[in-house]
């Protein structure tokens, strides 16, 4: 019984069509498949500069490529034929590689949120509360007082824990200058910290991610609109001199968020 061919019928280049010349189809196919890099790049130049100005172009490009991916699925799972030659399909593929590499190298969406005035009261109210709870608790260390203090690390926390047991169970090795009790009430206040420290820091380090992300959308904003404002302030466009002049004064921005070294 003959095995029926599975793959698509690779469609031939005009040359082929006219006589001029013989392309193998392999050499056809790795063209189309090089094509479909180069579109993917400059698809990638294009979104990457004007991605700020231009998010429901992204949005309608993003769905797009899920039409592009359900074809994927119907001529590789299924088998099935449609009248769209394979080739062609391969070259409209060319935006959907950038968008999916895009996806798994960009760090996050783009951020479109903000807090209700209820959100922001639960916030606000939760941290007084803490605040208060802590009040009379904690210490402001000055950065001298850090470098002087001994730093309780992993092994350290196991030497503390051993050493207070050992002093409990053999008070005779108890230097009458110590007070254990001291120590014991120390250690107990020591892991309470540490219950919710880690919260703390994870909350402290998502929030300030998340604003520093948010200046940078701003900013990626404010440099195309200054580059606008510049641009028609040389052309005398009426009222565009006034405000290039304000925003002169400020605008330190470099061409790309990566080259950015200024500290937050």
């Amino acid at each position: 019984m003959a095995h029926r061919n599975l793959m698509p019928v690779l469609p031939q280049h005009p040359a082929l069509l006219y006589g001029k010349t013989t392309i193998h189809p392999k050499k056809l196919f790795a063209t189309h498949c090089l094509g479909a890099l180069l579109t993917a790049i400059v698809t990638g130049i294009v979104l990457v500069q004007f991605e700020s100005a231009f998010t429901k172009t992204l949005d309608v490009l993003k769905t797009y490529r899920a039409f592009l991916q359900t074809l994927f699925f119907i001529f590789f799972v299924k088998k099935l034929t449609l009248n769209i030659p394979f080739l062609m399909y391969l070259r409209l593929l060319g935006p959907f590689i950038f968008l999916t590499f895009k996806n798994y190298c960009m760090p996050y969406q783009n951020i479109s949120a903000k807090l209700t005035d209820a959100e922001l009261l639960t916030i606000t109210t939760a941290l007084a509360d803490v605040a208060n709870v802590l009040k009379d608790k904690v210490v402001n260390l000055t950065t001298e007082e850090r470098s002087r203090l001994y730093k309780m690390r992993n092994n350290r926390y196991s030497l503390a824990e051993r050493s207070l047991t050992h002093a409990k169970n053999n008070p005779h090795l108890t230097p009458p200058y110590l007070s254990l009790t001291g120590a014991e009430l120390d250690f107990t206040f020591y892991k309470q910290l540490a219950s919710f420290i880690g919260i703390i820091n994870s909350l402290a380090e998502t929030v300030a991610d998340t604003q520093m992300a948010l200046g940078s959308e701003i900013l990626q904003f404010c440099l195309p609109f200054y580059n606008s404002v510049k641009m028609a302030a040389q052309q005398n466009v009426p009222g565009s001199t006034s405000v290039y002049e304000d925003l002169n004064t400020f605008f330190d921005l470099p061409p790309r968020p990566e080259e950015d070294t200024e500290t937050p």
